[in-house]
């Protein structure tokens, strides 16, 4: 009866569904004919405090929802999942994205993996396929990975069913569609879980640097008419687009022409950094720097650390059997080097090829719920695993928002006015002299979680003291034919 009655009373949403006036309660009751006999004993004990339910004023609550969410989750195994287990997905379709569900469907499969442990892995396969819309999806993906991932009883028999999972919420991850269609919340929390069961998309036994022959280098080709930051004529536009004026240190007007040079595919993430850690021995200045999700993007590193795990990729490039193989490596025995992007490499590698594109995705404005970039209008509070978002034009991810980018140039000593503005000179040695001292700030691109959609443009410039470890701050790193500028 408790079941049955907690189900129906979640039925009606989380503005009502918690509490129930006793006309409605009996005429749910009495829908059963086995339980017309025993209805006035339930209340009974609920008036007395003896029951599941409690009674005040004549309205009756359980003692807890959580009460109330394990009880819907056995309604469905129990009762729902008597005719099928299609029948349970057809009842959770319109359920799967919203948060008042969330914890009965969790429940539900807690529930039968105490019960029928096969049963349940066929549910949650079930449900990490679910179709639906793209916010359906995201949902259904990460309730099945972390209802997976909760079920250590099932020790290596879970195993299949956590790589099933995993690549379930890959293949959404790389669909343009559905990562257009979900909310940003939700992708990040299916990124989450991702991360938790084991990203196949980097490769642990290659310092989980990702899983394919570029080691997730990315190749831009050298171009003769690119111009980095905002031209006046284009002003206005810009800044009625982006919501906030336009710098007058982001106006250029003069070609800088780009070499051609590879960038990382995503931010260097928390297990890629984790990996140098433990190579080196070095003792970073911020613990908290390792404490995020594998495959979020590392932050609180300062500049200097960032650098140093260049120089340690080199290394390891030259030196390693695991990575000898690769395109990269071949690369780096020929005298390419790793090494931060200069703003100039950056702000080409952002904008995706669309010359003038205010963001790296074009003009599209993103307003309202954040699904471009993790900037502060997502909502997701904080970084989200790399590639929740969709890739730009050269197929790179979050060169908006998650974290700002430490680049190698330099910004000068006054935050409000830098001494390096442009016109860009490439040729300049002063504006990318990494033995600068701390006093000198460095240049960071494209916003973050934390900062508004603004400052997620591709021609934002901002800076920091290289010696900052901030938890919005990360890198992404390059791959060049030379260690000066291209020329």
């Amino acid at each position: 009866m408790a079941q049955h009655l907690a189900f129906h009373m979640h039925q009606q949403g989380a503005d009502q569904g918690r509490e129930i006036e006793e006309p409605a309660l009996r005429a749910i009751l009495r829908g059963e004919a086995e339980f017309l006999p025993r209805i006035d004993d339930l209340l009974r004990q609920a008036q007395q405090r003896g029951s599941v339910l409690e009674e005040r004023d004549g309205a009756y609550r359980f003692l807890h929802l959580a009460l109330q969410e394990f009880l819907v989750g056995r309604y469905l195994s129990e009762v729902t999942g008597r005719e099928s287990r299609e029948r349970m997905l057809e009842v959770l379709a319109g359920r799967l994205a919203d948060p008042w569900w969330r914890e009965p469907i969790l429940l539900l499969g807690g529930y039968q993996a105490t019960h029928a442990a096969r049963s349940a892995r066929e549910l949650l396969r079930a449900l990490a396929d679910a179709a639906g819309d793209a916010d359906a999806r995201f949902a259904a993906a990460e309730l099945a990975a972390t209802a997976a991932t909760a079920a250590l009883e099932w020790r290596e028999s879970g195993e299949p069913l956590r790589a099933d999972c995993a690549r379930r919420i890959v293949t959404l991850l790389d669909d343009a569609d559905a990562l257009a269609g979900a909310r940003a919340v939700l992708r990040a929390r299916a990124g989450d879980r991702l991360a938790q069961l084991g990203d196949p998309r980097f490769d642990p036994q290659r310092f989980f640097l990702p899983a394919d022959d570029t080691l997730g280098f990315v190749r831009i080709a050298a171009d003769p008419d690119f111009v980095i930051g905002t031209r006046s004529a284009d002003r206005e536009r810009v800044a009625r687009i982006g919501g906030y004026a336009v710098y007058d240190h982001e106006i250029d007007e003069l070609p800088t022409p780009t070499r051609e040079f590879r960038i990382a595919h995503y931010p260097v993430t928390v297990a890629q950094f984790r990996a140098f850690v433990a190579a080196t021995g070095l003792a970073i200045g911020d613990a908290d720097a390792l404490a995020d999700p594998d495959s979020r993007p590392v932050r609180r590193v300062s500049w200097h650390e960032a650098l140093a795990w260049c120089d340690w990729l080199n290394e390891m490039l030259l030196r390693s059997p695991a990575l000898a193989g690769s395109r990269v490596a071949a690369l780096v025995r020929h005298g390419w080097r790793v090494a931060l992007p200069s703003e100039l490499e950056w702000e080409k590698a952002a904008r995706g090829g669309l010359r003038g594109a205010v963001f790296p995705w074009g003009d599209d404005a993103d307003e309202g719920d954040g699904r471009r970039a993790n900037h502060a209008g997502s909502r997701i509070g904080d970084t989200s695993v790399v590639g929740c978002f969709a890739a730009n034009g050269h197929g790179l991810h979050d060169m908006a928002g998650n974290v700002w980018e430490w680049t190698g140039s330099l910004w000068g000593t006054d935050f409000g006015k830098p001494d390096f503005a442009y016109p860009y000179q490439v040729d300049d040695p002063r504006r990318e002299d990494l033995r600068a001292g701390d006093e000198v700030l460095r240049v960071v691109r494209g916003g973050s979680w934390r900062f508004r959609r603004d400052d997620a443009r591709c021609g934002i410039r901002f800076r920091y003291p290289p010696d900052v470890r901030s938890d919005y701050v990360g890198f992404r790193v390059v791959l060049r034919s030379s260690p000066v500028l291209p020329l």
